[in-house]
């Protein structure tokens, strides 16, 4: 059994205050302080769990006890692979990253699924809204970020060299980024960035 403790030290003793269950199975790859939505102090840790997955535990404390924040097993929590909690758009609250499999990806190979990560911010009480949606795209070293009138309404299509977004509702294409070798590029469309191949 793992848990976290929180003690207090006075006459040179330490007495027990509080205490509460992490997860047994889990490896601790990524722990780090911060604020809820809420404004609530926690800590956030990220674990490893099993091949690839990833578990985000939120301790906070409140009203002299340490509570654990969310559900486990509520799509952002747990996740297929490692995503990292940082603040990631800067107001100073921990954003905790989750990913979810897009529309017609259900039934694909793990390595071949184009999953659109999600990051939310939490409060002590459980409840999450999401900060932001994206796409990234590790191989070619960018993402796209998903305005949030799109969230949770598009799919990705792969091409030979470039991505789609396309909408679920009506499959038409909301936003694409091409790629090309230098020597072949035309100058057709808006140049987002450039290598030296």
């Amino acid at each position: 059994m793992k848990q976290t403790d929180l003690y207090s030290y006075s006459n040179q003793k330490l007495k027990l205050l509080s205490s509460i269950e992490l997860a047994p199975d889990a490896y601790h790859e990524n722990i780090i302080s911060g604020k809820l939505a809420d404004e609530m102090k926690a800590i956030f840790i990220d674990s490893g769990i099993g091949a690839h997955s990833m578990l985000t535990e939120i301790i906070a404390f409140d009203k002299g006890e340490l509570v654990k924040v969310g559900d486990d097993y509520d799509g952002t929590l747990l996740k297929e692979y490692p995503l990292y909690s940082s603040d990631i758009n800067g107001d100073g609250i921990v954003d905790v990253g989750g990913m979810y499999i897009p529309k017609g990806y259900e039934d694909a190979a793990f390595a071949e699924i184009p999953f659109i990560y999600t990051y939310n911010d939490y409060s002590i009480d459980g409840t999450k809204q999401t900060i932001e949606q994206r796409f990234s795209d590790d191989m070619h070293g960018f993402y796209i970020t998903i305005p949030s009138v799109w969230y949770n309404k598009v799919t990705i299509e792969k091409l030979d060299h470039g991505v789609r977004l396309i909408s679920n509702e009506d499959q038409k294409t909301l936003f694409e980024v091409k790629w090309s070798e230098l020597t072949s590029y035309n100058g057709a469309g808006i140049k987002l960035g450039e290598t030296k191949n």
